[in-house]
Formats: structure tokens, C-alpha cells, sequence
């Protein structure tokens, strides 16, 4: 009975400890009172003119990055609202007009891909299509053929998507592990090159 009793009042110490721990939280937030949280309604043309700065700013930046002949993978937002602005949230799996609606949206997007191919005069390189939350067609084009997209009726805008390039971050490599990373990389790179002459 003695050899045990240590182990037993330890025993006991850590659930009272494990209680205490649960307890005391417990009591203070009783104590602080119900905060209510609050929500304000912002104006939508507010967030859309912010949205579209954003956008404006962004391809701005982009323009110098890109030769006319670059291919660019473009997000080519279409007019007609998503299947989620029209008819919300709510249901909406099991809302026939929602399903009917999604279905003459992809026919739309398919009518618009071949509209772009005409005005492009290569045949759109289709990488996904949204119709859920958003109405875009994400593509793969030439630079150059953006311009001609936008003045396209029922295009919105087109906005060339963030594109992520492991050769682009060849400096963030040499700082970690003293360069040997780096240096790993840079040398199958070299022979990967060596290997496509």
C-alpha cells in the first residue's frame, strides 16, 4: 500500500490540475460579460471601384514584364453574373433554376471561347472554366491578343493571373543553407540546358 501511495497522490495532484486549468478559464469569461459582435454593411460600389484600382494597378505593373509574343495565362472575366450573385448561397445544390442557370452559363463560355478564337484567330487554349462563384474563362494566350479580348462584347476585363516560377526565386535559394542549395539547383539547371542544344 505505501510503494503505491506516492504514485496515487501524484495522481490525484495532476487532475486537480487538469480541473483547476479547465475552471478558471471558464470563470473569467462568465466575469468579462457578452461582448456582441457587430457587422456593417459597406456600399458594393465602393468594393467594386476598389477591386478594379487593384486590378488597373496590377496590370500596370505587368505590362513591361511581357514581350507581344509571351504566352500568359489570363482570367478572362465575362459579363453575365456567377451562379452565386444571382441566386446566393442558400440551397443553392439543390435550387433547379441554380443548376439550369450554371448549365446556360458553361454553354455561354463555350459561344464566347469560340467568339475569342475568331477574334484571336488561334484557337483558345482553355485551361478551366468558372461558373459557380465567379463567371471567368482561365486561358492560356499570346500577350499581345489581351486588348483584343477586352473589346470583345460580353467580356468584362481580363486579367493576367499570378504566374509561379521556381527559376524566378533563384535568389531566396542562395541564402538558404549557405548557397549549397542554390548550388545544387543551379547545376541541374545548367544541365538540363546543356541536354535541350
Amino acid at each position: 500500500m505505501k510503494k503505491h501511495l506516492p504514485s496515487r497522490v501524484l495522481s490525484l495532484l495532476l487532475v486537480l490540475a487538469l480541473f483547476v486549468g479547465l475552471v478558471v478559464p471558464m470563470n473569467v469569461s462568465a466575469d468579462s460579460g457578452k461582448q456582441n459582435l457587430e457587422f456593417e454593411k459597406t456600399d458594393e460600389a465602393v468594393f467594386s471601384k476598389l477591386s478594379e484600382s487593384v486590378l488597373d494597378e496590377e496590370s500596370a505593373e505587368s505590362d513591361d514584364q511581357y514581350a507581344p509574343d509571351d504566352n500568359v495565362r489570363v482570367s478572362i472575366v465575362l459579363e453575365e453574373a456567377s451562379t452565386i450573385e444571382r441566386f446566393g448561397t442558400a440551397d443553392i445544390a439543390t435550387n433547379a433554376s441554380a443548376v439550369a442557370y450554371r448549365s446556360s452559363l458553361k454553354s455561354a463560355q463555350v459561344n464566347m471561347a469560340s467568339k475569342i478564337s475568331a477574334a484571336t484567330g488561334t484557337k483558345l487554349d482553355v485551361a478551366w472554366n468558372l461558373t459557380l462563384a465567379a463567371n471567368l474563362i482561365s486561358a492560356n494566350v499570346r500577350y499581345d491578343s489581351i486588348k483584343k479580348i477586352e473589346k470583345i462584347p460580353g467580356v468584362k476585363r481580363v486579367v493576367i493571373e499570378t504566374r509561379y516560377d521556381y527559376f524566378l526565386c533563384a535568389d531566396r535559394f542562395q541564402h538558404c543553407l549557405g548557397g549549397r542549395l542554390y548550388r545544387c539547383w543551379q547545376q541541374g539547371r545548367r544541365d538540363r540546358h546543356r541536354h535541350r542544344l
